[in-house]
């Protein structure tokens, strides 16, 4: 609407451009820039324009002061009009009342007639009148209204009133002895009816005329004033728009909007200077950054080429990767030697995958955990696998994040190869081993050979097994902890693996060949500790020994000295039960619960090694349940009043027609509401003391919370269990809690073909 009132060809007139600054070089017009702008931001619209709003102001301000000063007028006019003719009124009845004294007095109608008669001349009065006291009309020009004759009485002092179109005036007739009438006039005020009518209409004239010629003018500065601003506003909006060739017409008033226009044109030029300047300026900047990228890309690429000469001559590999685990940038040659082919895009995990089949979900599923970003990034890049074994090599694995924090966009993978310092930490952890087995058999030569025995026996049959999952669990269970005990630990480790690895692996799948391998080895090196076999040889104790000596120098009969002989071809269960405790207290140390000791009472009581060989195997189970189960920490044990240094009795002996072998600790007792727990996982009856008896040396039943080297498989005890049931013995638990346990294994003693019990011998 603005808008189609200008005039076209007034909108911009050409005008002579300011000079150049001092600091540009001069550069020609344009019609439009050659290179286009940025894109203008879209404008708002004119809704009601400047000339609207001025011509509405300003008739809005003319007809108020119009309205106000026709209203003001008329309304004073009228007012001074009335206030006048309530003096004219007043005046005549004041001089009425003087003049008609005698003529009231003397009741003269004559004289009364003559001063009425001239007052009545004066158009405006309608009626006047003269009463005497007792209310007689003594003379009257016109009829006076009802309302004033009935005013007139009682009055005692001059009054004016105004009545609808008239005006009233009364004034007491008074002589020297008193009142003597009233006089009552009446003015007509239809005269100042008129003139107001005439006043209304002439302001009414005055005022429409004033607002029409004020409304001509405001339009016209109005429209003198919005046509310049319109111009500025055309001009703005077809710059914002990228047109840089608008100049403004300065040839008007050099008022606010004409210094707006100046300041305008000013404006483009130095703008269309400054665009000139700039892309003068772009030019030569990119002359000189296409100059410096092919420099830099030149250094970068010789960077390039010796860091590649570098990552190719290294003997670790380096591989990035992004959060997707895909490859990408460059990666040590070594790398594609050890693992194959690698390729950028492609998954590092597929590659690891490729070179040690099987490994690719652990690092995915590890991998998820450090992207999704729930825990802070360091604990999640420990849980990565560190290790990984490939081709006949093994790798140390390195993750170092490169970015910020956990929002990190690519990683670095460093790959080390320790096969030599792994295979130096195996001949090492042999050699201790070596040490520890010597260090053993010096101590119980009969015992370690024993072990030794058993544990050839056990790697055959875990080699040999391929079908029975459950056999499978109890031997490499059972030979981890009895070669923990006797100081294998390279062995020992193995069968840690070698189980976690069963857990998802059938026992057709499992690799023992490192076992087999691992334990020729022990056995070359034992032998050479052994020498010749001297396994036929008995060994005496000096007790035994001096026992027999005494009885022969004595003259005791062949009788009596017979199975005292005969004893020494069997192992004393003193022995065994010491060696136990033994091992009992050195695995109380090796799990953290401080020291322990153990009392080992029993009667002389002789057994060939083999009579129980499979029970004493498998007894270490019960051995590192009560290390692990039945002690509290140290520091736990004194708050609970009890002594720091654990204590555990190992009791054996005949009692009836049964031999039975008893350990029990003062710890904390069977937690049977967690064997119930566990039981009801794995569908097991718990209703009874009985069920949770037989839960608690069921397979896969644990009390612990998570597994480690020592406990939590729920394997060791079931292995207990049926060896003993196995061989027609029987279990017996009792515990209190926060007192401590006792586990009890018994056998018909006459299962037992070479018990023999010596208490009080000859």
């Amino acid at each position: 609407m603005m808008r189609q009132d200008i005039d076209p060809e007034q909108r911009i007139a050409p005008s002579e451009p300011p000079p150049p600054p001092l600091d540009t070089p001069p550069a020609p017009r344009v019609s439009k820039p050659s290179v286009p702008l940025a894109a203008p931001r879209e404008l708002p619209k004119v809704t009601v324009g400047i000339r609207v709003k001025l011509v509405l102001l300003m008739v809005a301000t003319i007809s108020a002061i119009v309205v106000a000063l026709a209203s003001y007028f008329p309304a004073r006019q009228i007012s001074e009009l009335r206030s006048g003719l309530k003096d004219r009124a007043s005046v005549y009845a004041g001089l009425a009342s003087r003049q008609l004294r005698s003529a009231v007095a003397f009741n003269d109608q004559e004289t009364a007639r003559e001063v009425l008669g001239a007052v009545a001349k004066d158009p405006l009065i309608d009626s006047i009148a003269v009463y005497t006291a007792q209310g007689a009309r003594l003379h009257g020009e016109g009829q006076v209204s009802e309302l004033a004759y009935a005013a007139r009485r009682g009055l005692g002092e001059s009054r004016v009133f105004a009545l609808p179109g008239r005006v009233v005036a009364m004034a007491p007739v008074v002589s020297l002895e008193g009142p003597r009438g009233t006089v009552v006039l009446e003015l007509s005020t239809r005269a100042a009816s008129e003139a107001r009518n005439r006043l209304v209409l002439v302001a009414l004239a005055a005022g429409v005329s004033a607002l029409l010629l004020g409304t001509a003018l405001v339009w016209l500065i109005a429209r003198s004033l919005a046509l310049r601003v319109e111009r500025v506003a055309t001009a703005a909006t077809a710059v914002a728009a990228g047109d840089l060739a608008q100049v403004l017409a300065t040839d008007g008033p050099t008022d606010e909007i004409g210094v707006l226009s100046h300041g305008f044109n000013a404006m483009l030029d130095q703008l269309r200077h400054l665009i000139t300047h700039i892309r003068a300026s772009a030019r030569e900047e990119k002359t000189r950054l296409e100059r410096l990228v092919s420099e830099r890309t030149a250094a970068l690429d010789r960077k390039n080429q010796d860091l590649k000469l570098v990552l190719d001559n290294v003997d670790q590999g380096f591989v990035t990767i992004d959060r997707d685990a895909h490859i990408v940038g460059e990666h040590s040659r070594i790398i594609e030697t050890w693992l194959g082919a690698v390729s950028a895009g492609q998954s590092l995990w597929d590659c690891l995958d490729a070179a040690s089949p099987g490994v690719r979900q652990n690092f995915a599923v590890c991998w998820g955990e450090v992207v999704d970003g729930i825990m802070p990034i360091e604990v999640t890049l420990y849980q990565m696998p560190q290790r990984l074994e490939a081709n006949g090599r093994h790798f140390r694995l390195e993750y170092k994040p490169l970015g910020s924090g956990d929002d990190f966009d690519k990683l670095l993978v460093i790959v080390s190869d320790v096969s030599a310092l792994i295979e130096r930490e195996r001949s090492e952890q042999e050699e201790r081993d070596i040490l520890n087995m010597t260090s053993r058999l010096l101590q119980d030569r009969g015992g370690f050979l024993e072990f030794f025995n058993e544990t050839k026996g056990l790697v055959q049959k875990i080699c040999s097994n391929k079908n029975d999952a459950i056999s499978l669990k109890r031997d490499l269970h059972t030979l981890k902890g009895n070669s923990a005990i006797y100081g294998l630990l390279r062995v020992s480790a193995i069968c840690h693996d070698l189980e976690t690895e069963l857990e998802s692996l059938g026992p057709n799948e499992l690799d023992c060949v490192r076992l087999a391998e691992q334990w020729e080895r022990t056995c070359i090196k034992l032998k050479l500790v052994l020498g010749d076999d001297e396994q036929h040889s008995i060994a005496v104790d000096e007790k035994d020994y001096n026992t027999v000596l005494d009885a022969v120098k004595r003259g005791a009969p062949s009788s009596s000295l017979r199975p005292l002989i005969e004893a020494w071809r069997l192992e004393p269960l003193s022995l065994r039960l010491n060696r136990v405790g033994e091992q009992l207290s050195k695995t109380v140390e090796r799990v953290g619960k401080g020291q322990a000791e153990v009392d080992v009472s029993t009667p002389r009581i002789y057994l060939a090694r083999e009579e129980l060989a499979e029970f004493w195997s498998v007894f270490s189970h019960v051995i590192r349940n009560a290390a692990v189960h039945g002690l509290e920490a140290p520091e736990d044990r004194v708050e609970l009043g009890k002594p720091a240094v654990a204590r555990f009795a190992l009791v054996a002996g005949v009692d009836g027609s049964r031999f039975y072998v008893e350990l029990r600790d003062t710890g904390p007792g069977v937690d049977w509401e967690r064997v119930r727990e566990r039981a009801e996982e794995k569908g097991l009856p718990s209703n009874t003391p009985a069920d949770l008896e037989r839960a608690l040396f069921a397979d896969g039943i644990s009390t612990e919370r998570s597994v480690s080297e020592t406990a939590g498989r729920g394997v060791g005890l079931s292995a207990v269990r049926e060896v003993c049931l196995r061989q027609g013995g029987a279990i017996n638990v009792t515990s209190t809690r926060g007192k401590g346990a006792a586990f009890r294994f018994s056998w018909p003693v006459s299962r037992l073909r070479t018990l023999t019990v010596l208490e009080g011998a000859a």
